[in-house]
């Protein structure tokens, strides 16, 4: 073997070894950080502020219980996807600046729902609006999910007055 071919068999041998040495390695997984609903950790998520250990002297806020959500409803933003874990309660509130109507949507049976404080009763076929309502303002609904499956559900809330874009509250709380 002359030194020319020796020369020209490392050049190419040395870029296959680098390619299979880098093959063989396995890259390390990226590392997922895993939520839980509701929160349960009193630690930060890692997006989240630094918590102040002590509250300002002047400003003691107890704990909010409750997720609030400021929207505004309008022809092209009034359905919203819902999901709810197995063994859940979730309870909200609803509070509108203008009239709205509301109703829910793919609710499964197994799903328990009250809406004000009273127990929706539901026909025993397939509906497209449960619990349609029309023109208020303010309303209170609590779902139990006391199965172990995560079910979904949409609520609709649309403004009673076509073309209208009405400014809404929307209070959440897990148990």
């Amino acid at each position: 073997m002359t030194k020319k071919s020796l020369y020209v068999s490392l050049i190419l041998l040395v870029p296959c070894l680098a390619i299979l040495t880098c093959a063989c390695q396995s890259p390390k997984p990226p590392k997922l950080e895993i939520y839980t609903f509701p929160p349960k950790s009193e630690t930060p998520s890692p997006a989240s502020p630094p918590i102040i250990s002590t509250p300002p002297p002047t400003a003691i806020n107890p704990p909010q219980d409750y997720v609030e959500r400021k929207i505004v409803v309008d022809q092209r933003n009034n359905v919203f996807s819902i999901g709810l874990p197995p063994n859940t309660r979730e309870e909200a509130e609803v509070i509108a600046d203008k009239p709205i109507d509301f109703w829910f949507e793919y609710l499964p049976d197994e799903a328990k729902l009250e809406v004000d404080g009273v127990p929706v009763q539901r026909s025993g076929r397939w509906e497209f609006k449960i619990r349609y309502t029309t023109g208020i303002t303010r309303f209170r609904y609590a779902i139990t999910n006391a199965t172990a499956n995560t079910y979904s559900y949409n609520l609709h809330l649309f403004p009673t007055k076509t073309g209208d874009a009405v400014p809404v509250s929307v209070r959440q709380r897990w148990q």
